[in-house]
């Protein structure tokens, strides 16, 4: 039974750390959220003062950002919410608990674990090659913006 609760407080605190992370990475503040300074979007944006290779190191950038967040978050609070839905479909409403508290952390890790490795398989199938092909066009579009000036 001691077992169990530490169990669960370890999750709960690993769900909270996880959400607050996120929270911290997306510049959130109570309940508003500044975008544009996020990890995901700083120092992207352009200006008209930006020169060629500023400009292309932006792009560069912006060509990186599924690798300046933490997966594993974002797929924990995913399947946390999944969890959550299920159980309210499968309860009928909040009130009533009709599983006990384990089960619901294993089809936690079983969610966490497919929503991880999907996104994985997508980071290395198609993220991993559009990133390749974009850094050799900006390389391309450096060579000729110095070809020009």
């Amino acid at each position: 039974m001691v077992v169990e609760i530490i169990i669960n407080l370890l999750f709960i605190y690993w769900i909270v750390y996880a959400a607050m992370k996120e929270r911290e990475d997306l510049t959130c503040d109570k309940l508003q959220c500044d975008y544009d300074e996020s990890v995901y979007v700083r120092g992207t944006k352009s200006h008209t003062d930006d020169n060629c290779d500023t400009l292309l190191n932006k792009l560069t950038s912006i060509l990186s950002y599924h690798e300046k967040g933490r997966v594993w978050r974002r797929c924990l609070i995913l399947s946390v919410i999944c969890i959550f839905c299920i159980y309210i479909v499968c309860t009928g409403n909040i009130g009533e608990l009709g599983v006990t508290p384990r089960q619901y952390w294993m089809v936690g890790i079983l969610l966490f674990a497919v929503i991880y490795l999907y996104h994985n398989f997508l980071n290395f199938h198609i993220f991993r090659t559009l990133k390749s092909n974009g850094k050799r066009i900006v390389e391309r579009i450096r060579q000729q913006c110095m070809v020009t000036n």
